[in-house]
């Protein structure tokens, strides 16, 4: 006869199964944790990969269509928005904090802007194959106001746009072949902000990441010498950037207790939750070498 079970043995039982609740539990918790950790450490290397490409990308291009001391035709000096940018890279060193820099390039348009017809010194009017787009030359805006032809590397402002026709504010230095590239110039800021690291052309302000604790850079000079703050910026043959990441969330089973050293100054540690990775990159710059 089949007596079933005793109040012990169902105490006993429950127990049992309590205990090995727990452990599932306790386990299950375990690999959760050990899979946000190994999430947050990915995320970072994709983020540290993303922006060192990023900013490769960016400074490499420094001087590109202008040199490392861009001029206007006339030879007067690039003056926008009422800044004036005698080198195409301008450091702004801070001893006791983070650094910036703006480069300045020229950049194609998509699609390409081209002279239609053969331009010969002198002129200060310029056709072309298609009326450009106001977020393109813009005459009324110093950000969008200033071409550069195609291996001129002279500095034109435009002061009027009238469909496919542009009018210089100086007349042309040089015979403009027909089908010659027109780029625009661009002043391209990288600065850090409340955490975020910013990249500012005065058109468009983005965030390029949005986790960074440091920003920091030293520069290569043409003799082989390395510093943070250059006499000259035109001497400048290599920029080497330190960006400190953090991951977008802390981690309760991790406290950051390493220091980071961004080029001349060091940071943590900070004793907190939050993962660091620091990105170290360094970029040559042909386009100032002349």
């Amino acid at each position: 006869m089949n007596r079933g079970f005793t109040l012990i043995e169902l105490l006993v039982a429950i127990a049992v199964m309590l205990i090995l609740s727990a452990g599932v539990v306790s386990l299950f918790l375990n690999i959760n944790t050990r899979s946000q950790e190994e999430l947050q450490r990915n995320e970072l290397v994709d983020r540290a990969n993303r922006i060192s490409s990023y900013l490769v990308w960016e400074i490499r291009e420094a001087g590109f269509g202008v040199s490392s001391v861009p001029k206007l035709a006339d030879g007067s000096n690039l003056t926008i928005n009422s800044v004036g940018y005698s080198y195409s890279i301008v450091p702004s060193y801070n001893p006791n904090g983070n650094d910036s820099i703006a480069i300045i390039k020229a950049i194609s348009f998509l699609p390409k802007l081209r002279v239609n017809q053969n331009t010969p010194a002198g002129n200060t009017t310029v056709g072309l194959d298609r009326a450009p787009k106001n977020y393109e030359i813009d005459p009324a805006d110093d950000y969008k106001s200033y071409v550069v032809f195609e291996s001129h590397k002279k500095v034109y402002r435009v002061i009027s746009v009238n469909n496919n026709t542009m009018t210089l504010s100086s007349a042309l230095v040089e015979n403009v072949p027909a089908q010659t590239e027109v780029l625009g110039l661009r002043v391209i800021n990288f600065y850090l902000s409340n955490g975020e690291l910013h990249r500012d052309d005065g058109i468009t302000n983005s965030i390029v990441d949005e986790a960074v604790d440091g920003f920091k850079l030293n520069y290569v000079l043409i003799d082989g010498t390395e510093t943070p703050n250059p006499s000259n910026p035109s001497d400048i043959r290599a920029v080497k950037f330190y960006v400190l990441l953090r991951t977008l969330r802390p981690s309760k089973s991790y406290t950051d207790n390493k220091t980071y050293q961004l080029g001349s100054i060091t940071l943590g540690p900070y004793n907190d939750g939050y993962r660091r990775l620091l990105v170290e990159n360094s970029v040559e710059v042909k386009n100032v070498g002349y």
